[in-house]
């Protein structure tokens, strides 16, 4: 347990970093903190920054953008783009020590669309924010806690390019039993039904645009 603490209802800044060089931004609303984790939300319009690969590889789905991303990280040069996240809401749970996040994906009804298991380096807390780095492999589950594995390709193209190094291998090793212990004991974040955001909360915004090293 640390004594970092996120006010609810402030704007968090989850960063996304490879050696020492912010790769993705993205801002989103703390509901609850309690000094070990946070679980914060976004919804479309909340502020985000990435590569122009990555909304582009999102935007038509080509898969050889990806690899352009990848091919940034081992070059270390990249330039970040603001855009907005779009589309689905996401209620995202992090905690201390923990190499993945855990995701609730909803409609924008408000209906459960998934849970979203996200594969990352623990989180480093500061002020305002924290800072991970994505691995890469993701794990899709759906409400009937059926399951399917994404990414898994990337995640081995990351391995041979050395952006995962055989430590880190290791540790999401042991994570992905971890996620499927909480999925199985339907425990923890995988519960909860509907979700919508207040329409009186100001979109989640970013500050302005960096693209140096993290702070």
């Amino acid at each position: 347990m640390n004594d970092w603490l996120l006010p609810e209802g402030s704007v968090a800044i989850h960063q996304c970093v490879y050696n020492g060089r912010v790769c993705c931004e993205r801002a989103a609303r703390v509901l609850a903190s309690d000094g070990s984790s946070v679980t914060t939300a976004r919804w479309p319009g909340a502020e985000i920054r990435n590569l122009a690969c990555y909304f582009e590889s999102l935007r038509t789905g080509d898969k050889t953008l990806r690899d352009e991303l990848l091919q940034a990280h081992v070059r270390g040069d990249w330039e970040l783009t603001d855009s907005a996240w779009q589309r689905t809401a996401a209620v995202e749970q992090v905690e201390a020590g923990r190499w993945f996040s855990i995701a609730r994906m909803y409609s924008a009804d408000g209906a459960l669309l998934c849970w979203y298991v996200n594969f990352e380096r623990p989180p480093l807390w500061g002020e305002g924010g924290w800072e991970t780095h994505d691995l890469a492999l993701d794990l899709v589950v759906a409400p009937d806690l059926s399951c399917r594995w994404k990414d898994a390709d990337e995640y081995e193209h990351s391995r041979r390019l050395g952006i995962i190094t055989d430590a880190e291998h290791k540790a999401v090793r042991s994570a992905r039993a971890q996620a499927i212990a909480l999925i199985e004991a339907r425990s923890g974040s995988f519960a909860g039904g509907r979700w919508l955001p207040d329409p009186a909360w100001p979109l989640p915004a970013l500050p302005a645009s960096r693209n140096g090293p993290a702070r």
